[in-house]
This record gives structure tokens, C-alpha cells and sequence, in this order.
């Protein structure tokens, strides 16, 4: 299954990927999660953030088949969720937050493997990107339903661990194939775990709309590739 599913998303990168004429890392970068927030203020802010990047770089040989080197390029987020109102005593996360942003990336990565398009085994990266996004307020007694835009920045640090995934794909599918009577849930928990291979920090400035929170600092926990 690990190798199924890293051929099948090699031949997109390959489908995807332009001619660059030297061996270079996979172009395309993915990531989905549950991102949670905390305002300075002591607001919370739950949903999902969705982000693709293209990126380019040549890595350099360490030993053998190891490679390692850097990388540049630029990322595009979504987030959807909810945030903290004052105005909504007692109801928490009453106020619907989405927002789009992109900005540049770069990163190091490093990967046991060979040929012309390098699948990272894990990469961490840098990010600045400019946001720009609205609060919904739901209509409720003594409350006028409303849009209220906002715009801001947010700088993420991040990493994915691809090798933590094939790990545990590998594991988790010689485990569910073994004669023990918990060996599938066991495998099932083991596959599951593998998909959790990415976390981010992030700190966030945005202007007010119905929120009066600033400064928001957040971890982003998901998968990616």
C-alpha cells in the first residue's frame, strides 16, 4: 500500500513537473489539517487549513544515495473555522473566520533516494504570507447577521515527515495481515498514526472585524506530502 501510493503520487509530480534537466526535489508540496489558535486576548480559533506550494531546488549528494539541500518557492493557504466573539457570552466560537494567503517559502529537505525526481523523506520550511479573509456573524435574537473583512500576515514554521508515513504504512500492513485477532485494529491504528506526518507553527497579525483579537499563535497538526 506504501508503495502503491508513493508511485502513484511520484507519476503526478512527474505529469506535473517541467523540464528541469537535473535531479530535483519533488515540485509539489501538500498539506492539509486541524488548526487551532490563541489570541493574546485569550480568544480561540478551531478549523482547517488546506495549502498547496510549488517549490524547486537540486539537492547534493552526502554519501551514497543520501541527498539533502534547500529549496525555494510559493505557497497558497485556506483556513475555515470559527473564532471567540465577546458579544457572544456564553456561546463559544459564535463567529465563522475564513481567509485565503499566499507568500514565498523556503526550506530544507533530505531523502535516501535516486533518480530525477527526489521524494523527500522529510523537509522543514519557512513562510510569510499576506492574508486577506471575513468574520460571519450568524443572525441571532438582538443580533443583525454580517460580513466584516479583515487583512493581515502570518509566518509559519513547519515540517513533513514522509519517512514517518512509509514506516508506518509498511508496519501497519504486515501487522493487519498477521493471524492475531487484534492484529487489524492494531494494523488500522498503525496506518491511521502514519497519516499524521506534518505539524506548523504559526503566529498570525490580522485588523479587526468582529473580532477585536490581534495576535493570534497557532499549531496546525495534519498530513502532507
Amino acid at each position: 500500500m506504501a508503495h502503491f501510493v508513493r508511485t502513484a503520487m511520484l507519476w503526478v509530480a512527474l505529469l506535473a513537473s517541467p523540464a528541469f534537466g537535473d535531479d530535483h526535489w519533488l515540485p509539489i508540496q501538500v498539506r492539509a489539517g486541524a488548526q487551532g489558535q490563541l489570541s493574546t486576548t485569550g480568544q480561540t480559533t478551531f478549523g482547517a487549513a488546506l495549502e498547496a506550494a510549488w517549490v524547486t531546488g537540486v539537492p547534493d549528494t552526502t554519501s551514497g544515495t543520501q541527498r539533502s539541500g534547500h529549496f525555494l518557492g510559493a505557497a497558497l493557504g485556506v483556513f475555515f473555522g470559527s473564532t471567540d466573539l465577546e458579544r457572544c457570552a456564553g456561546v463559544p466560537r459564535c463567529a465563522e473566520r475564513k481567509y485565503l494567503y499566499a507568500g514565498p517559502r523556503i526550506g530544507l529537505a533530505t531523502a535516501d533516494d535516486t533518480g530525477d525526481v527526489i521524494w523527500p523523506d522529510l523537509y522543514a520550511w519557512l513562510q510569510v504570507s499576506p492574508l486577506i479573509g471575513y468574520e460571519t456573524l450568524p443572525s441571532r435574537p438582538l443580533q443583525v447577521a454580517g460580513n466584516e473583512a479583515f487583512w493581515g500576515a502570518r509566518l509559519d514554521i513547519g515540517f513533513t515527515a514522509l519517512a514517518w508515513t512509509t514506516t508506518l504504512l509498511e508496519i501497519g500492513g504486515h501487522v493487519s495481515t498477521s493471524s492475531s485477532s487484534n492484529s487489524l485494529s492494531a494494523g488500522l491504528a498503525l496506518l491511521l498514526l502514519g497519516l499524521l506526518n506534518s505539524a506548523t507553527l504559526s503566529f498570525e497579525y490580522s485588523t479587526h472585524a468582529f473580532s477585536t483579537a490581534a495576535v493570534r499563535f497557532g499549531i496546525t497538526l495534519g498530513t502532507g506530502f
